[in-house]
């Protein structure tokens, strides 16, 4: 199923090239910058039992937001609308989807094999499986 210029993409990005080379797709697919999210999740902690907990995660969380204006200013691409969120990353990004009613997810894949996707899994996988919008993933 193909879908002429999206009006509303999502792309999760995890600061590596190929999250932010498929930030460039989005905006190529979509045909303007205004028209893509770009989210980064922060991982759950695993122990809610930290009492400095939230106060950790919205310091990481406002840093996270500082660093991605800046890496997507210097790449040149300032337009999309940027987020972090905190969260199970797959959860997050089909959350992020949904409320912005995305037309398209693009999500780069890091290929990993193995004992490595054993216990790190793919968040693209797990994007495929629950988002309800079409996903385009990007093998490198």
């Amino acid at each position: 199923m193909a879908i002429p210029n999206p009006k509303v993409v999502v792309v999760p990005v995890d600061f590596s090239d190929a999250s932010f080379d498929a930030v460039k797709v989005a905006i190529e697919l979509s045909g303007s910058a205004s028209n893509v999210h770009v989210i980064h999740v922060i991982p759950e902690a695993l122990s809610s039992a930290d009492y400095l907990r939230e106060a950790i995660i919205q310091q990481g969380a406002d840093k996270a937001l500082s660093e991605l204006v800046e890496k997507l200013t210097e790449l040149g691409l300032a337009d999309v609308n940027a987020s972090v969120e905190e969260g199970v990353p797959s959860d997050a990004i089909v959350a992020k989807a949904s409320s912005e009613r995305a037309e398209l997810i693009v999500i780069p894949s890091h290929s990993r094999k193995g004992i490595p996707r054993l216990f790190l899994g793919s968040v693209a996988d797990q994007v495929l499986r629950a988002a309800t919008c079409p996903v385009l993933v990007l093998k490198r």
